[in-house]
């Protein structure tokens, strides 16, 4: 029937369009066509998109062997030559290079997240105490600003290599985004019996409002405005390890109290995609 109060009930049930009876062929044609063409659209762009992944999944793939052995000449020079002159550059073109790495990663898991391979884990028993201290004692800037604070037991049954990315991208944001000179403070608390949760805090300028709500987004939580640089790509990176692992991350950020990152884990990931 034409009554507005059922075409309504029908919007309400979920429906997009209507046809009245008697159909008339011309007004069901147009709107076949209409939906046909919209379907048609959607598809192209499925594909564009899925063509864009490969190839910036491609493309990733491709830098990392040169990128390699850029850095591993500068590892081997800054190792054997004593000439400040040289070592200072070097360092730099070491630093910039581990960034870039850093980054080419970040777009290969980007891609196995957008064409639906996720990421895979490969848990084993770890310690995430080791996997802190491995990460601060990469990073001479870590050692000097990271205090680390740990309670109970720190073991359990994660991906160490995908376990050491979210601690590297969480004390590097804090380090970064952290006021100049003022400590980062790492906690780890392995007192429960089935979780371990690890939080991250620095003091500094707030995460702005208007990230909050997209701050774990793909490109979208990223400030241009702060320090660092990079993708955007980090802390969605982040998010997405720690729910393979089974766990969530959160944060609390504010102009007083500063910046904290949580991750609570359970102790035992089971390995997903």
């Amino acid at each position: 029937a034409r009554d507005q109060s059922r075409v309504f009930l029908g919007y309400v049930a979920g429906a997009v369009d209507f046809l009245f009876k008697p159909v008339e062929a011309h007004v069901l044609r147009s709107k076949v066509e209409v939906f046909a063409t919209l379907y048609r659209q959607r598809q192209r762009l499925q594909e564009q998109d899925r063509m864009r992944e490969m190839f910036v999944g491609i493309l990733g793939h491709d830098l990392r062997n040169p990128l390699s052995g850029v850095m591993m000449c500068a590892q081997l020079v800054l190792a054997r030559t004593q000439d400040e002159n040289l070592r200072e550059p070097l360092a730099r073109v070491l630093s910039n290079s581990q960034r870039m790495a850093r980054m080419v990663e970040q777009l290969l898991d980007l891609t196995r997240l957008r064409l639906g391979d996720g990421i895979k884990l490969a848990p084993r028993p770890s310690d995430l105490r080791r996997l802190l201290d491995d990460v601060i004692a990469e990073n001479e800037l870590h050692q000097g600003r990271c205090r680390l604070e740990a309670v109970g037991d720190a073991a359990g049954t994660w991906d160490p290599d995908r376990m050491q990315q979210v601690i590297s991208n969480l004390v590097g944001n804090a380090v970064r985004h952290g006021a100049d000179g003022s400590p980062v403070l790492v906690k780890l608390d392995g007192t429960g019996q089935g979780r371990v949760v690890l939080t991250v805090h620095n003091v500094g300028p707030p995460i702005p409002d208007e990230l909050h709500a997209v701050l774990f987004a793909a490109f979208r939580g990223h400030d241009h405005s702060r320090r660092g640089g990079g993708l955007g790509l980090g802390l969605y990176i982040t998010d997405q390890l720690v729910r393979a692992h089974g766990g969530r991350i959160s944060f609390e950020s504010s102009a007083d109290a500063g910046t904290t990152f949580t991750v609570s884990l359970p102790r035992h990931a089971q390995g997903g995609r």
